[in-house]
Order: structure tokens, then sequence, then C-alpha cells
């Protein structure tokens, strides 16, 4: 899955699933280390909210 697909989805996908799109999309990209931090990080996303990376 790649980024737009994400971005266009993550509403309905659980906080597993987009973890692991971010983790899947992040492998192909040149980033050494990536942190997942605010709401989602502490497990409190809102359809409002955003992944923050």
């Amino acid at each position: 899955m790649g980024i737009t697909e994400i971005k266009k989805h993550y509403k309905s996908m659980t906080l597993m699933a987009i973890s692991d799109a971010i983790a899947e999309y992040l492998r192909t990209q040149p980033v050494i280390k990536a942190w997942i931090y605010g709401s989602f990080a502490r497990g409190g996303l809102t359809e409002h909210d955003v992944a923050s990376i």
C-alpha cells in the first residue's frame, strides 16, 4: 500500500493495519529510523487525527 492509499483509507483501518502500512511504505524509502508519536502512538487516534511520523 502506498502513501496515497494510506491517506485515503486510514480512517477505516485498525491501528495495527495503519502501523503495518506505514512500515511497509517506509521500507521503500531512504529512511534509517522513524518514530510514530502523538495520539496515534498513545492509541487514541480518532477520525479527526493524523498519524504523526
